[in-house]
Protein backbone atom coordinates (compact mmCIF):
# COMPACT_ATOMS: atom_id res chain seq x y z
CA UNK A 1 0.00 0.00 0.00
CA UNK A 2 2.76 2.33 0.48
CA UNK A 3 4.31 1.63 -3.06
CA UNK A 4 0.90 2.20 -4.46
CA UNK A 5 1.11 5.42 -2.48
CA UNK A 6 4.27 6.08 -4.20
CA UNK A 7 3.11 5.86 -7.69
CA UNK A 8 -0.38 7.34 -7.19
CA UNK A 9 0.91 10.33 -5.50
CA UNK A 10 3.32 10.79 -7.15
CA UNK A 11 1.77 11.18 -10.66
CA UNK A 12 -0.77 13.36 -8.96
CA UNK A 13 1.87 15.91 -7.11
CA UNK A 14 3.40 16.01 -10.60
CA UNK A 15 0.31 16.73 -12.45
CA UNK A 16 -0.44 19.41 -10.01
CA UNK A 17 2.10 21.46 -9.82
CA UNK A 18 2.47 21.59 -13.27
CA UNK A 19 -0.69 22.83 -13.30
CA UNK A 20 -0.34 24.94 -10.62
CA UNK A 21 3.12 26.17 -12.09
CA UNK A 22 1.07 27.43 -15.44
CA UNK A 23 -1.09 29.28 -13.66
CA UNK A 24 1.13 30.97 -10.69
CA UNK A 25 3.82 32.85 -10.90
CA UNK A 26 7.87 31.80 -9.54
CA UNK A 27 6.79 35.11 -6.81
CA UNK A 28 3.94 33.34 -5.54
CA UNK A 29 6.00 30.08 -5.47
CA UNK A 30 8.83 32.15 -3.74
CA UNK A 31 6.54 33.26 -0.99
CA UNK A 32 4.57 29.93 -0.48
CA UNK A 33 7.89 28.64 0.04
CA UNK A 34 9.21 31.36 2.25
CA UNK A 35 6.02 31.00 4.78
CA UNK A 36 6.98 26.60 4.73
CA UNK A 37 10.11 27.26 5.64
CA UNK A 38 8.96 28.87 9.11
CA UNK A 39 5.33 26.38 8.72
CA UNK A 40 7.76 23.53 8.32
CA UNK A 41 10.38 24.05 11.44
CA UNK A 42 7.61 24.49 13.39
CA UNK A 43 6.11 20.96 12.75
CA UNK A 44 9.45 19.64 14.13
CA UNK A 45 7.87 20.53 17.64
CA UNK A 46 4.16 20.54 16.94
CA UNK A 47 2.90 17.26 18.89
CA UNK A 48 6.64 17.17 21.04
CA UNK A 49 7.25 14.03 19.42
CA UNK A 50 4.54 12.06 20.95
CA UNK A 51 3.26 10.36 17.64
CA UNK A 52 6.70 8.90 17.30
CA UNK A 53 6.60 7.49 20.90
CA UNK A 54 3.20 6.17 20.16
CA UNK A 55 5.00 4.25 16.85
CA UNK A 56 8.12 3.25 19.28
CA UNK A 57 6.91 2.21 22.22
CA UNK A 58 6.44 -1.94 22.69
CA UNK A 59 3.63 -1.18 25.02
CA UNK A 60 0.81 1.97 25.33
CA UNK A 61 -2.18 2.00 26.79
CA UNK A 62 -5.14 4.01 26.43
CA UNK A 63 -3.94 6.50 29.10
CA UNK A 64 -1.29 6.66 26.45
CA UNK A 65 -3.08 7.64 23.60
CA UNK A 66 -5.26 10.29 25.58
CA UNK A 67 -2.62 11.68 26.94
CA UNK A 68 -0.77 12.00 23.46
CA UNK A 69 -3.45 13.17 22.00
CA UNK A 70 -4.10 16.31 24.22
CA UNK A 71 -0.28 16.85 24.40
CA UNK A 72 -0.53 17.00 20.13
CA UNK A 73 -3.84 19.40 20.31
CA UNK A 74 -2.18 21.94 22.76
CA UNK A 75 0.90 22.05 21.57
CA UNK A 76 -0.88 22.45 17.83
CA UNK A 77 -2.90 25.48 19.32
CA UNK A 78 0.46 26.96 21.03
CA UNK A 79 2.47 26.93 18.09
CA UNK A 80 -0.18 28.37 15.81
CA UNK A 81 -0.77 31.62 18.48
CA UNK A 82 3.06 31.71 18.77
CA UNK A 83 3.46 32.03 14.52
CA UNK A 84 0.69 34.47 14.11
CA UNK A 85 2.23 37.13 16.49
CA UNK A 86 5.90 36.45 15.20
CA UNK A 87 5.09 36.91 11.91
CA UNK A 88 6.14 40.51 10.98
CA UNK A 89 9.31 39.30 12.14
CA UNK A 90 9.42 36.87 9.96
CA UNK A 91 9.01 39.39 7.08
CA UNK A 92 11.51 41.38 8.28
CA UNK A 93 14.25 39.04 8.34
CA UNK A 94 12.99 37.57 5.30
CA UNK A 95 13.05 40.90 3.89
CA UNK A 96 9.61 40.17 2.49
CA UNK A 97 6.59 41.84 4.14
CA UNK A 98 3.75 39.95 1.71
CA UNK A 99 4.86 36.68 3.65
CA UNK A 100 3.54 37.74 7.39
CA UNK A 101 -0.24 37.38 6.30
CA UNK A 102 0.37 34.11 4.25
CA UNK A 103 2.05 32.80 7.61
CA UNK A 104 -0.56 33.79 10.40
CA UNK A 105 -2.84 32.26 7.68
CA UNK A 106 -0.93 29.37 7.15
CA UNK A 107 -0.51 28.47 10.86
CA UNK A 108 -4.26 26.90 10.91
CA UNK A 109 -2.52 23.96 9.82
CA UNK A 110 -1.00 23.03 13.24
CA UNK A 111 -4.43 23.22 15.04
CA UNK A 112 -6.39 20.86 11.79
CA UNK A 113 -2.91 18.20 12.44
CA UNK A 114 -2.89 18.49 16.16
CA UNK A 115 -6.26 16.35 16.02
CA UNK A 116 -4.82 13.90 14.08
CA UNK A 117 -1.36 13.14 15.17
CA UNK A 118 -2.82 10.04 17.37
CA UNK A 119 -4.96 8.65 14.95
CA UNK A 120 -1.93 8.63 12.20
CA UNK A 121 0.20 7.39 14.71
CA UNK A 122 -1.94 4.51 15.40
CA UNK A 123 -2.60 3.41 11.97
CA UNK A 124 1.51 2.84 11.40
CA UNK A 125 1.95 1.23 14.62
CA UNK A 126 -0.02 -1.22 13.23
CA UNK A 127 0.91 -1.46 9.67
CA UNK A 128 -2.41 -0.27 8.67
CA UNK A 129 -0.70 1.44 5.21
CA UNK A 130 -4.07 0.74 3.19
CA UNK A 131 -5.94 3.21 5.36
CA UNK A 132 -3.41 5.72 5.60
CA UNK A 133 -3.42 5.32 1.72
CA UNK A 134 -6.99 6.37 1.36
CA UNK A 135 -6.00 9.17 4.20
CA UNK A 136 -3.34 10.38 1.91
CA UNK A 137 -5.22 10.34 -1.26
CA UNK A 138 -8.35 11.52 -0.74
CA UNK A 139 -6.75 14.56 1.55
CA UNK A 140 -4.59 15.34 -1.29
CA UNK A 141 -7.75 15.11 -3.87
CA UNK A 142 -10.35 17.37 -2.35
CA UNK A 143 -8.64 19.64 -0.36
CA UNK A 144 -5.13 20.91 -2.03
CA UNK A 145 -5.46 19.41 -5.66
CA UNK A 146 -9.15 21.05 -6.00
CA UNK A 147 -8.89 23.95 -3.37
CA UNK A 148 -5.32 25.56 -4.98
CA UNK A 149 -5.82 24.52 -8.78
CA UNK A 150 -9.45 26.26 -8.22
CA UNK A 151 -8.21 28.92 -6.19
CA UNK A 152 -5.30 29.60 -9.01
CA UNK A 153 -7.76 30.12 -11.55
CA UNK A 154 -9.75 32.42 -9.53
CA UNK A 155 -6.99 34.05 -9.61
CA UNK A 156 -6.56 34.00 -5.88
CA UNK A 157 -2.62 33.96 -5.96
CA UNK A 158 -0.33 32.29 -3.18
CA UNK A 159 -3.34 32.08 -1.70
CA UNK A 160 -4.81 28.95 -3.56
CA UNK A 161 -1.46 27.27 -1.84
CA UNK A 162 -2.20 28.64 1.10
CA UNK A 163 -5.85 27.01 1.92
CA UNK A 164 -5.29 24.16 0.11
CA UNK A 165 -2.75 23.11 2.36
CA UNK A 166 -4.96 24.23 5.53
CA UNK A 167 -7.84 22.02 4.25
CA UNK A 168 -5.82 18.92 3.03
CA UNK A 169 -4.69 18.85 6.72
CA UNK A 170 -8.17 18.68 8.45
CA UNK A 171 -9.42 16.51 6.18
CA UNK A 172 -6.72 13.76 6.63
CA UNK A 173 -6.81 14.52 10.13
CA UNK A 174 -10.67 14.15 10.60
CA UNK A 175 -9.81 10.84 8.45
CA UNK A 176 -7.38 9.50 10.54
CA UNK A 177 -9.38 9.77 14.21
CA UNK A 178 -12.45 8.47 12.31
CA UNK A 179 -10.11 5.08 10.77
CA UNK A 180 -8.24 4.60 13.99
CA UNK A 181 -11.14 5.03 16.46
CA UNK A 182 -8.17 7.35 17.89
CA UNK A 183 -9.33 8.69 21.38
CA UNK A 184 -10.00 12.60 21.51
CA UNK A 185 -10.83 12.63 25.26
CA UNK A 186 -8.24 14.57 26.74
CA UNK A 187 -6.21 13.74 29.70
CA UNK A 188 -3.30 14.83 31.37
CA UNK A 189 -1.46 12.37 33.80
CA UNK A 190 2.03 13.06 35.11
CA UNK A 191 3.62 9.00 34.46
CA UNK A 192 1.89 9.13 30.80
CA UNK A 193 3.10 12.13 29.93
CA UNK A 194 6.91 11.48 31.40
CA UNK A 195 6.73 7.56 28.79
CA UNK A 196 5.90 9.98 26.19
CA UNK A 197 8.25 12.65 26.48
CA UNK A 198 11.23 11.23 27.49
CA UNK A 199 11.77 9.92 23.76
CA UNK A 200 9.51 12.53 22.25
CA UNK A 201 11.83 14.97 23.44
CA UNK A 202 15.04 13.76 21.50
CA UNK A 203 12.93 13.17 18.03
CA UNK A 204 12.03 16.99 18.60
CA UNK A 205 15.30 18.23 18.91
CA UNK A 206 16.41 16.14 16.21
CA UNK A 207 13.66 16.98 13.64
CA UNK A 208 14.39 20.71 14.32
CA UNK A 209 18.01 20.39 13.94
CA UNK A 210 17.45 18.51 10.79
CA UNK A 211 14.91 20.93 9.19
CA UNK A 212 17.06 23.51 9.77
CA UNK A 213 19.78 21.99 7.69
CA UNK A 214 17.43 20.93 5.11
CA UNK A 215 15.27 24.32 4.88
CA UNK A 216 18.09 27.03 6.15
CA UNK A 217 18.92 27.98 2.19
CA UNK A 218 16.03 28.17 0.96
CA UNK A 219 15.78 30.77 3.59
CA UNK A 220 19.27 31.76 3.10
CA UNK A 221 18.47 32.55 -0.65
CA UNK A 222 14.85 34.31 -0.19
CA UNK A 223 17.33 36.91 1.83
CA UNK A 224 20.09 37.10 -0.36
CA UNK A 225 18.90 36.48 -4.17
CA UNK A 226 14.81 37.26 -3.68
CA UNK A 227 11.97 35.46 -3.77
CA UNK A 228 12.24 34.58 -7.26
CA UNK A 229 14.97 33.53 -7.29
CA UNK A 230 13.74 31.44 -4.16
CA UNK A 231 11.02 30.25 -6.53
CA UNK A 232 13.26 28.95 -8.99
CA UNK A 233 15.59 27.21 -6.22
CA UNK A 234 12.64 25.48 -4.51
CA UNK A 235 11.02 24.44 -7.63
CA UNK A 236 14.25 22.82 -8.66
CA UNK A 237 14.56 21.04 -5.35
CA UNK A 238 11.00 20.16 -4.91
CA UNK A 239 11.30 18.38 -8.36
CA UNK A 240 14.64 16.68 -7.37
CA UNK A 241 12.67 15.72 -4.20
CA UNK A 242 9.85 14.30 -5.71
CA UNK A 243 10.65 11.09 -5.72
CA UNK A 244 12.50 11.11 -3.07
CA UNK A 245 9.95 12.13 -0.78
CA UNK A 246 8.04 9.25 -1.42
CA UNK A 247 10.46 6.75 -0.97
CA UNK A 248 10.97 8.34 2.05
CA UNK A 249 7.41 8.00 2.70
CA UNK A 250 7.27 4.28 2.16
CA UNK A 251 10.24 2.57 3.20
CA UNK A 252 11.68 4.16 6.38
CA UNK A 253 7.70 5.28 7.38
CA UNK A 254 7.10 1.21 7.23
CA UNK A 255 10.71 0.43 8.62
CA UNK A 256 10.27 2.46 12.01
CA UNK A 257 7.35 0.28 13.30
CA UNK A 258 8.60 -2.68 11.62
CA UNK A 259 12.29 -2.12 13.77
CA UNK A 260 10.77 -0.95 17.12
CA UNK A 261 9.15 -4.83 17.17
CA UNK A 262 12.29 -6.47 16.59
CA UNK A 263 14.71 -3.62 17.93
CA UNK A 264 16.27 -6.18 20.38
CA UNK A 265 17.47 -8.39 17.95
CA UNK A 266 20.01 -6.15 16.03
CA UNK A 267 21.28 -8.59 13.72
CA UNK A 268 17.49 -8.63 11.65
CA UNK A 269 17.43 -4.72 12.06
CA UNK A 270 20.80 -4.85 10.28
CA UNK A 271 19.53 -7.03 7.55
CA UNK A 272 16.18 -4.74 6.92
CA UNK A 273 18.53 -1.71 6.80
CA UNK A 274 20.99 -2.90 3.86
CA UNK A 275 17.80 -4.42 2.24
CA UNK A 276 16.33 -0.52 2.91
CA UNK A 277 19.56 1.10 1.42
CA UNK A 278 19.77 -1.40 -1.61
CA UNK A 279 15.95 -0.79 -2.55
CA UNK A 280 16.65 3.21 -2.30
CA UNK A 281 19.84 2.76 -4.52
CA UNK A 282 17.79 0.64 -7.05
CA UNK A 283 14.87 3.38 -7.31
CA UNK A 284 16.40 6.71 -7.05
CA UNK A 285 19.71 6.22 -8.96
CA UNK A 286 18.50 5.63 -12.56
CA UNK A 287 15.80 8.36 -12.18
CA UNK A 288 18.32 10.76 -10.76
CA UNK A 289 20.73 10.05 -13.72
CA UNK A 290 17.39 10.69 -16.09
CA UNK A 291 16.82 14.14 -14.06
CA UNK A 292 20.62 15.46 -14.60
CA UNK A 293 20.58 14.33 -18.49
CA UNK A 294 16.75 15.47 -18.93
CA UNK A 295 16.86 18.57 -16.83
CA UNK A 296 16.70 21.14 -19.75
CA UNK A 297 13.80 19.77 -21.37
CA UNK A 298 11.69 18.54 -18.00
CA UNK A 299 11.90 21.84 -16.75
CA UNK A 300 11.40 23.88 -19.97
CA UNK A 301 8.55 21.76 -21.08
CA UNK A 302 7.24 21.01 -17.72
CA UNK A 303 7.16 24.97 -16.77
CA UNK A 304 7.78 26.90 -19.47
CA UNK A 305 10.45 29.51 -20.57
CA UNK A 306 10.66 31.71 -17.10
CA UNK A 307 11.83 28.57 -15.09
CA UNK A 308 14.85 28.23 -17.47
CA UNK A 309 16.88 29.42 -13.83
CA UNK A 310 16.10 26.34 -12.22
CA UNK A 311 17.68 23.68 -14.75
CA UNK A 312 21.49 23.73 -13.41
CA UNK A 313 20.10 23.86 -9.98
CA UNK A 314 18.51 21.06 -10.28
CA UNK A 315 20.82 18.86 -12.13
CA UNK A 316 23.66 19.71 -9.00
CA UNK A 317 20.55 18.63 -6.58
CA UNK A 318 20.39 15.55 -8.41
CA UNK A 319 23.44 14.56 -8.68
CA UNK A 320 23.32 14.18 -4.47
CA UNK A 321 20.22 12.95 -5.08
CA UNK A 322 21.19 8.86 -4.04
CA UNK A 323 22.70 9.66 -1.22
CA UNK A 324 20.11 12.01 -0.02
CA UNK A 325 17.13 9.83 -0.30
CA UNK A 326 19.17 6.94 2.05
CA UNK A 327 19.38 9.98 4.79
CA UNK A 328 15.90 8.48 6.33
CA UNK A 329 16.93 4.49 6.55
CA UNK A 330 19.92 5.25 9.60
CA UNK A 331 17.38 7.70 11.10
CA UNK A 332 14.93 4.99 11.25
CA UNK A 333 17.55 2.44 12.71
CA UNK A 334 18.67 5.23 15.18
CA UNK A 335 14.86 6.02 16.41
CA UNK A 336 13.48 2.28 16.58
CA UNK A 337 16.72 1.34 18.69
CA UNK A 338 16.30 4.30 20.81
CA UNK A 339 19.30 5.72 19.66
CA UNK A 340 17.96 9.26 18.90
CA UNK A 341 20.56 11.54 20.54
CA UNK A 342 23.79 9.94 19.14
CA UNK A 343 21.85 11.03 16.05
CA UNK A 344 22.16 14.53 17.45
CA UNK A 345 25.67 16.16 16.83
CA UNK A 346 25.57 15.06 13.49
CA UNK A 347 22.20 16.99 12.64
CA UNK A 348 24.07 19.65 13.99
CA UNK A 349 26.91 19.28 11.34
CA UNK A 350 24.64 18.84 8.79
CA UNK A 351 22.76 22.45 9.88
CA UNK A 352 26.26 24.32 10.30
CA UNK A 353 27.62 22.86 6.84
CA UNK A 354 24.23 23.84 5.25
CA UNK A 355 24.04 27.57 6.51
CA UNK A 356 27.85 27.89 5.78
CA UNK A 357 27.63 26.68 2.41
CA UNK A 358 24.78 28.08 1.33
CA UNK A 359 25.70 31.68 3.13
CA UNK A 360 29.05 31.62 0.28
CA UNK A 361 27.46 30.30 -2.19
CA UNK A 362 25.27 32.33 -2.54
CA UNK A 363 27.53 35.20 -3.77
CA UNK A 364 27.73 32.88 -6.84
CA UNK A 365 23.92 32.55 -7.10
CA UNK A 366 21.61 29.52 -7.22
CA UNK A 367 24.68 27.29 -8.78
CA UNK A 368 26.95 28.00 -6.06
CA UNK A 369 23.81 26.91 -3.17
CA UNK A 370 23.19 23.77 -5.17
CA UNK A 371 26.56 22.86 -4.98
CA UNK A 372 27.12 23.77 -1.30
CA UNK A 373 24.39 21.83 -0.21
CA UNK A 374 24.86 18.78 -2.90
CA UNK A 375 28.08 18.59 -0.24
CA UNK A 376 26.63 18.92 3.05
CA UNK A 377 24.28 16.30 1.92
CA UNK A 378 27.26 13.79 1.22
CA UNK A 379 28.85 14.70 4.62
CA UNK A 380 25.56 13.71 6.50
CA UNK A 381 25.28 10.41 4.48
CA UNK A 382 28.26 9.18 5.28
CA UNK A 383 28.26 9.84 9.00
CA UNK A 384 24.75 8.65 9.21
CA UNK A 385 25.72 5.37 7.43
CA UNK A 386 28.52 4.93 10.43
CA UNK A 387 26.20 5.47 12.96
CA UNK A 388 23.62 2.72 11.52
CA UNK A 389 26.25 0.19 10.73
CA UNK A 390 27.65 0.67 14.56
CA UNK A 391 24.17 0.01 16.08
CA UNK A 392 23.79 -3.03 14.09
CA UNK A 393 26.81 -3.75 13.40
CA UNK A 394 27.17 -4.12 9.73
CA UNK A 395 29.88 -3.26 7.73
CA UNK A 396 30.92 -1.10 5.14
CA UNK A 397 31.42 -4.06 2.87
CA UNK A 398 27.53 -4.86 3.44
CA UNK A 399 26.80 -1.12 2.95
CA UNK A 400 28.75 -0.71 -0.60
CA UNK A 401 27.70 -4.43 -1.89
CA UNK A 402 24.03 -3.03 -0.88
CA UNK A 403 24.06 -0.06 -3.30
CA UNK A 404 26.30 -1.74 -6.62
CA UNK A 405 23.18 -3.17 -8.25
CA UNK A 406 21.13 0.76 -8.10
CA UNK A 407 24.89 2.14 -9.13
CA UNK A 408 24.66 -0.54 -12.04
CA UNK A 409 21.34 0.31 -13.30
CA UNK A 410 21.99 4.33 -12.93
CA UNK A 411 25.48 3.51 -15.40
CA UNK A 412 22.96 1.07 -17.67
CA UNK A 413 20.65 4.29 -17.73
CA UNK A 414 22.89 7.01 -18.54
CA UNK A 415 24.21 5.10 -21.34
CA UNK A 416 21.08 4.73 -22.69
CA UNK A 417 19.30 7.85 -22.67
CA UNK A 418 22.68 10.52 -22.69
CA UNK A 419 22.97 9.55 -26.55
CA UNK A 420 19.65 10.09 -27.31
CA UNK A 421 19.07 12.87 -25.64
CA UNK A 422 22.43 14.23 -27.80
CA UNK A 423 20.98 12.89 -30.87
CA UNK A 424 17.56 14.72 -30.19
Amino acid sequence: WRMASLVVQGVLHLVVGVVLARLLLPADFGLAALSLIVIGFATMVADVGVGAAVVQRQSVTQRHLRVAFTLSLLTGILIAAVLSGIAPLVAILAKSPPVAPVLQVQSIVFIASGVGTVGRAQLQRRLDFKRLFVVDLASYLLGYALIAIGGALLGWGVWSLVVGSIVQSALASVMCVSSAKAPVKPLLAREETGDLLGFGVGVTVNGIISYIGRNGDNFLVGRFLGTAALGLYSRAFNFMMLPINYFSSVIPTVLIPAFSEIQTDKARVGRGYLMGVQTAALITAPVMVWVVVSAPHLILGLYGDRWAGAIVPLQVLAAAGVPRAMLPLAGAVAQACNRVRSETPLQIGFALAVTIGATVGSKFGLEGVAVAVSIAIVMLFVAQAQLALSITGASWGDFALAQTPGLLVGLVTFLAIFPLRMLA
